[in-house]
């Protein structure tokens, strides 16, 4: 059995919240938009220790068309980690993730 995951005070950015907004999706399932008309910050719960009306750090979404949203029960696990990593290498090349100095 894994140890539990501690808490830690939640990330929340408004910078990364404004940035998602306009976005190309990086769920981009079936029926997405792709037109980044809807597009917002889009948390994942499925790997993180949060609760029922609880959202995981800011740094822990995607950024994702309302229609990907919506059916993001159908994404798979891989789904999820492809858009993690086109969102987090967005944020990054727009120098709002990176190491701090």
């Amino acid at each position: 059995m894994r140890p539990p995951v501690q808490k830690v005070s939640n990330c929340v950015s408004k910078k990364l919240r404004n940035f998602a907004r306009g976005q190309m999706c990086t769920m981009q399932l079936p029926g997405c938009d792709r037109s980044g008309e809807t597009t917002v910050m889009c948390h994942i719960r499925r790997f993180t220790n949060t609760g029922m009306a609880e959202k995981p750090h800011d740094f822990f979404a995607y950024h994702g068309c309302a229609n990907c949203h919506r059916n993001e029960d159908k994404a798979g696990d891989d789904d999820f980690l492809r858009a993690l990593i086109i969102t987090q290498n967005r944020l990054y090349e727009a120098g709002l993730l990176g190491p701090r100095e």
